[in-house]
């Protein structure tokens, strides 16, 4: 059984729950390194563990990380830099794994990697790749957010 066979059964609800949104990231990860993406993982991976947004990934450069580290990385929207971060031993090493080619960290297109998450999640849920710095935000940053900001669809329509 592949390693994606082993990972939890992802729910198939809309549900943007920290939980949730938990075991599908292990899901995605663990479908894009069984596939031999790993600049696509280390872009999911770093997003996951600093907040950075998709757009700005193009923005992080070799000089950025100094493990176990990163910062200096501008915000294209606000014209701002991201927070010091630190990121896992396990997303260093695989940083470590990509070419250097100059000094950008990345070299996929928005839409390419995209395009990638939804082959390799294969259908087996909705998956918004906005939805990766809405789990930083919530389980890392620890910001309170509150079920009508993102559009909580509940499981069982009683609760209240």
């Amino acid at each position: 059984m592949s390693i994606v066979g082993k990972i939890i059964k992802v729910s198939r609800h809309l549900c943007r729950t920290e939980k949730s949104l938990e075991r599908k990231l292990e899901y995605l990860e663990a479908s894009l390194e069984e596939n031999g993406k790993t600049e696509d993982l280390c872009m999911v991976r770093l997003m996951r563990e600093t907040g950075i947004r998709m757009g700005d990934l193009e923005n992080v450069l070799w000089d950025n990380i100094q493990f176990p580290y990163v910062s200096g990385v501008m915000a294209k929207k606000t014209r701002s830099l991201y927070p010091v971060s630190q990121i896992s031993e396990k997303t260093y090493e695989l940083l470590k794994q990509l070419k250097k080619r100059d000094g950008m960290v990345f070299h996929r297109t928005p839409s390419a990697f995209q395009a990638t998450v939804r082959k390799v999640v294969g259908g087996e849920f909705d998956f918004n790749i906005n939805s990766i710095r809405w789990y930083w935000l919530k389980a890392v940053a620890k910001v309170p957010i509150l079920e009508t900001d993102h559009k909580h669809v509940k499981l069982n329509s009683t609760e209240e």
